[in-house]
């Protein structure tokens, strides 16, 4: 079997498949003879490697970015933003240098109170 995940430091490497746990993962023995499981995805052991123009960086599916929408949709449903701009800072949110919204910067040094 050979891993065909983009990035991964083995890429392309044949590797013996050890066990394979249920229908996504495989355990491989790696060059140094230990083991690992990987998932099923990242090899051809299915007998197809995906070709490098569709081997993208990008881990997002349509599916999960949906999925992500709705949680900011349900987010900003809880908390609306009376900004007409649309951008709220929470009151943890950090803005300028770093300080916190709620939080008066620390005193310069040597400034007196």
């Amino acid at each position: 079997m050979k891993i065909t995940r983009r990035h991964h430091p083995l890429r392309d490497r044949e590797l013996e498949v050890l066990i394979q746990q249920g229908k996504t993962l495989l355990v491989v023995r790696l060059p140094d003879g230990s083991a690992m499981r990987m998932p099923r995805a990242w090899t051809d052991a299915d007998g197809s490697a995906v070709p490098e123009e569709l081997s993208v960086t990008c881990v997002y599916t349509p599916d999960s970015l949906r999925e992500l929408l709705g949680l900011v949709d349900a987010l900003r449903a809880r908390h609306p933003c009376p900004s007409a701009a649309g951008v709220c800072y929470g009151p943890s949110v950090r803005r300028d240098h770093g300080h916190s919204a709620n939080v008066a910067p620390d005193p310069e040094p040597g400034a007196t109170t």
